[in-house]
């Protein structure tokens, strides 16, 4: 099948109810979703950077916060790092305890299985060990009471893996959730 990649920023498209969003498409089928049941209900949209965005829905059943982000990879410089992480918790650090938040994102780190000192934010479901990155996840997650949502699902291996290159396989891309009452 001929495939194409579209760049990775999404927008409307003109006089349409639809967003376009980057993807690998086919040329016979392009990729488009329905967004005009919940435009309505964004309130705020924060871009910290290139690496993270925030949208803010109210809804019926309360203020949900949804972010993506995209840390920095493991060997880049260490400031990169620092300042992805002081924006990150910056930004959630502000959203109200009330709130609901969803965050997602290739957070270049592993968790690993290992959940001592944890428990309350890792199922214990995770994939292979703890590396460096991983226990910033970790330590961000215990701060901001976001459980590690894959780590809570019992899978086999494969299906844990989000990166693989040559004999290396890890997990690094994560869905966070606020823990709440």
């Amino acid at each position: 099948m001929n495939q194409r990649r579209y760049c990775a920023k999404a927008r409307s498209l003109p006089g349409s109810n639809a967003l376009y969003s980057s993807s690998t498409v086919s040329n016979e089928q392009e990729s488009l979703h329905r967004y005009s049941d919940w435009k309505k209900d964004i309130v705020d949209v924060k871009r910290m950077g290139d690496r993270i965005i925030s949208i803010k829905f109210v809804v019926e059943r309360g203020i949900f916060h949804v972010i993506s982000t995209y840390a920095p990879q493991v060997g880049s410089d260490e400031q990169h790092k620092i300042r992805f992480w002081k924006d990150l918790e910056s930004l959630v650090q502000d959203i109200p305890s009330e709130d609901k938040i969803f965050l997602g994102g290739d957070l270049n780190g592993h968790v690993g299985r290992e959940v001592y000192g944890y428990e309350s934010i890792h199922g214990g479901h995770g994939f292979g060990a703890i590396n460096v990155n991983g226990k910033t996840i970790l330590d961000f997650s215990s701060t901001f009471d976001l459980l590690i949502a894959d780590t809570c699902f019992k899978k086999r291996d494969e299906h844990l893996i989000t990166y693989k290159s040559g004999m290396t396989s890890s997990q690094i891309d994560f869905f966070l959730l606020r823990i709440v009452n």
